[in-house]
C-alpha cells in the first residue's frame, strides 16, 4: 500500500533503552513515600517477557518495583493492555529512584481502550529503580507488557511505497513418492520493508543507535501513522552515503 505525504511526521519506532529483560521485578506497596515488598502478583515477569500473549494476574492496586542492572534515564514508558479495564480506566503512576524512597510521580499513564500507549517521563536523572503503581483495581491478565525507552519519530517519512507482506511458517516434508506434506507451525505474520532514499546525518545516527540496541532479537514498537505493531528487525539499516551527509537505508520488520 502507499502512504501520501501530507506534511505530518508521526511515524515512529519505540525501543527499550534500559535493558529491561534483565531487570528484577518485586511487588508490594507504597506507604509514606517508600516502597515495601509484599504480595507478589502472579506472572509479573510477563510484563517484560517480550510477548503480548500473557499478562500479570492479581495485580489489584499493587506496586511493581523494576530494579534495573544499571541506572537509566528513559524518555518514555510504553504499556500494552489487551482490553479496557472494567474496574476504572487503566491508570498508572510511574516513579523513579535510586532507593526505595519513591519521590514524586515521573509519569502518568492512562489508557481507556486497548493496545499500546506511550507516555513521556518528566525526568532528567538516571535511576536504577522504577516503580509502577496502579491507580485503579486492575483486571487480571489485561496488562501484558511494559517498556521504558525512547520514541524515535521519523524526521523523514519512508519513500512513498512501503512493502507490506505476510510471512508463513510451515514444516514441509517429502515422501519417497515425491509427494509433499506441509504442517503449519504458526499463523502468518505481517512483514514490512521501509526504505529511505535520502535522510539526514542526525536521523541516520538515531537509526544506527536503535539498530545497535535492538539488534535482531529485541522487539520494539513500529507505528505506521495509524496503528502500532510489536515487531522485530529481520535485517537492514545499513547506510549508504548518497550525497554530502545524506544517506539511504532500509529496514525489514516482522510482527511478533
Amino acid at each position: 500500500f502507499d502512504f501520501i505525504n501530507i506534511g505530518r511526521n508521526i511515524m515512529y519506532f519505540f525501543y527499550d533503552q534500559v535493558n529491561l529483560k534483565n531487570a528484577t521485578l518485586t511487588s508490594g506497596d507504597i506507604s509514606g513515600g517508600s516502597f515495601s515488598s509484599g504480595s507478589n502478583p502472579s506472572g509479573r515477569y510477563n510484563l517484560i517477557d517480550e510477548s503480548l500473549e500473557y499478562g500479570v494476574t492479581t495485580m489489584g492496586s499493587y506496586v511493581i518495583k523494576i530494579a534495573l542492572t544499571s541506572a537509566a534515564d528513559p524518555d518514555s514508558i510504553a504499556t500494552y493492555i489487551s482490553s479496557a479495564n472494567t474496574g476504572g480506566v487503566f491508570s498508572l503512576q510511574v516513579y523513579g529512584s535510586n532507593s526505595d524512597t519513591v519521590g514524586s510521580s515521573k509519569s502518568s499513564v492512562s489508557n481507556e481502550s486497548s493496545g499500546w500507549d506511550i507516555d513521556t517521563i518528566t525526568n532528567s536523572t538516571a535511576y536504577s529503580n522504577w516503580f509502577i503503581e496502579s491507580d485503579n483495581p486492575m483486571d487480571d491478565k489485561i496488562f501484558k507488557e511494559v517498556m521504558f525507552g525512547k520514541q524515535l519519530t521519523f524526521d523523514t517519512r519512508p519513500d512513498t511505497s512501503i512493502n507490506e507482506g505476510r510471512a508463513t511458517f510451515s514444516n514441509i516434508k517429502e515422501a519417497y513418492s515425491g509427494k509433499q506434506f506441509a504442517t503449519r507451525l504458526s499463523d502468518t505474520k505481517k512483514t514490512w520493508t521501509l526504505t529511505w532514499s535520502n535522510i539526514s546525518s542526525s536521523f541516520k545516527d538515531d537509526l544506527i543507535t536503535m539498530r545497535d540496541t535492538v539488534s535482531l532479537d529485541l522487539p520494539f514498537i513500529f507505528n505506521d501513522d495509524s496503528n502500532s505493531y510489536y515487531v522485530r528487525m529481520e535485517s537492514g539499516l545499513d547506510m549508504t552515503e548518497v550525497a554530502h551527509q545524506r544517506f539511504s537505508t532500509s529496514i525489514n520488520l516482522i510482527e511478533q
